[in-house]
């Protein structure tokens, strides 16, 4: 209990973060899946080549678990589609991924580190609905 007590606010939120998303009870799971574009041959001409790579699958939770005034705004709007979900802070995703989450495929739009003084606690990734 003292530990507890002796640890930084950001350590706390840290460790409460990881402890839910790796509880198989309240975490979900997504598919993030890294898109390479290369430009077309013969100077660009041609149509763009995109490489897909092989898929990771990482837990995650909706950004709306927490509370939204700890991690700003709320899950994101869903009659547009955008959503918000919180990761790990030591997954490393980029915007170049497309995103697989309750059957439905997303892209993300921002990737967000949640800080607590000066300690990388998750980070909040916002996706939108794919359009094609």
């Amino acid at each position: 209990m003292l530990a507890w007590l002796e640890m930084g606010v950001g350590e706390r939120w840290k460790k409460k973060m990881d402890r839910v998303l790796n509880n198989r009870a309240i975490r979900s799971t997504v598919k993030f899946t890294p898109i390479t574009k290369t430009i077309g041959a013969h100077g660009g001409y041609e149509p763009p080549i995109e490489t897909i790579g092989a898929k990771v699958t990482v837990n995650c939770i909706p950004s709306d678990y927490f509370g939204t005034r700890m991690l700003e705004m709320g899950a994101g709007n869903f009659d547009s589609g955008d959503m918000k979900i919180i990761i790990k802070a030591e997954e490393t995703i980029t915007k170049d991924y497309t995103v697989e989450w309750q059957s439905e495929t997303y892209e993300v739009e921002e990737i967000r580190p949640f800080i607590l003084n000066n300690i990388k606690c998750a980070q909040i990734v916002n996706l939108s609905k794919q359009t094609s």
